[in-house]
């Protein structure tokens, strides 16, 4: 039991703080994460290779979400990504691209490749448009609201915590 009121205060900071550490943890396993994919990626267009490819025909991929109440598929999204290839010390190779820009079949591309690796490649328009750095700054902003609204559920709990417990301490010194 505390002695006086700075113990009790540094007593009953203890389950909040261990509350803020665990929800900040959390928040940064993503973070770590997407900061090492991201700097994989950048590595790979920073020492890549450029070769001329060109667009060999389209996949089209198409998602839809199931309903359950109607046990019907629904709300269906086409995606076309682009099949293209490429030629490296007279190998030929083909990728399909994560791009879901417009191409045409014939149409002439460039391509980045891992020298050690030619067969792991990207088309070079789609490292420009399709992950821009907004999105990596949006990123970050989410994890820290995830943190930040971690942390506040954590504060909520432990503040009702404690008024429960006033009201049965309350409760049990109005019975005597």
């Amino acid at each position: 039991m505390a002695t006086n009121k700075k113990e009790a205060a540094k007593e009953n900071s203890k389950p909040l703080l261990k509350s803020f550490l665990i929800s900040v943890t959390f928040s940064m396993i993503p973070l770590i994460a997407g900061i090492v994919l991201f700097s994989s990626q950048r590595s790979f267009w920073k020492n890549g290779a450029e070769t001329d490819g060109k667009i060999v025909r389209i996949i089209k991929r198409t998602l839809c979400s199931y309903d359950r109440l109607s046990k019907d598929y629904s709300d269906c999204t086409e995606y076309h990504h682009p099949v293209f290839e490429y030629h490296v010390s007279g190998n030929r190779y083909e990728n399909i691209s994560d791009s879901t820009s417009e191409y045409s079949i014939g149409q002439s591309v460039r391509v980045i490749y891992a020298p050690e690796q030619p067969a792991k490649a990207e088309l070079q328009l789609a490292r420009e448009e399709d992950f821009p750095i907004w999105s990596i700054v949006l990123w970050i902003f989410s994890v820290a609201g995830f943190a930040y609204s971690g942390y506040l559920l954590n504060l909520y709990l432990y503040i009702w915590r404690k008024y429960f417990r006033y009201l049965k301490e309350k409760n049990s010194f109005d019975r005597e």
